[in-house]
């Protein structure tokens, strides 16, 4: 057993292999396949990585053409967005003492739904309110939940101990 770490990351095993590329796309086309590649020899043991793929990302592709027929602004657009998922002070209460500031939110339950933003509404030509997804395409994919860095550089770091029996000299 290794007793001094010589190393800056934390891993549960024993060897470490940190993948670096300026792509952050090709580095998760690759250090996937080399983790098959690796969990499947039989000399190692508890093959890991830090790479974690499984989170949400929401896209908003705004027809730009369309909001401008409807009289829609991106700055319309970005504020009804700031006010739906951001916090935004609206007033300031001021008491005998103290200042209470104001904060406009939308109920967090809407803001951890991607789905809200087909409830939506962005004020058109002469006050109309135009749904959100009459002018824009909502696209649900995934996207890392992390990414993590080696220096400048996107970074995977792959790790694994050894068989009991085996070592890394022998092959």
């Amino acid at each position: 057993m290794q007793d001094i770490q010589i190393g800056t990351r934390i891993s549960r095993t024993q060897f470490q292999y940190t993948l670096m590329d300026t792509d952050p796309i090709e580095l998760a086309l690759w250090a996937p396949r080399l983790l098959q590649r690796l969990a499947s020899a039989p000399e190692l043991t508890n093959v890991a990585t830090d790479q974690q793929n499984n989170g949400f990302r929401t896209y908003l592709n705004v027809d730009r053409d369309a909001a401008m027929r409807m009289g829609v602004s991106m700055q319309a657009i970005q504020d009804t967005l700031y006010d739906g998922f951001g916090q935004r002070q609206i007033s300031t209460i001021f008491g005998q003492s103290n200042q209470y500031r104001v904060v406009l939110e939308a109920d967090p339950s809407w803001q951890a739904d991607p789905n809200s933003l087909r409830l939506l509404r962005v004020p058109g030509t002469g006050g109309a309110q135009i749904p959100l997804s009459g002018i824009a395409t909502i696209t649900r994919t995934v996207a890392p939940l992390v990414v993590t860095h080696q220096a400048q550089f996107p970074s995977v770091t792959l790790s694994f101990d050894i068989a009991p029996g085996d070592s890394l000299a022998m092959r």
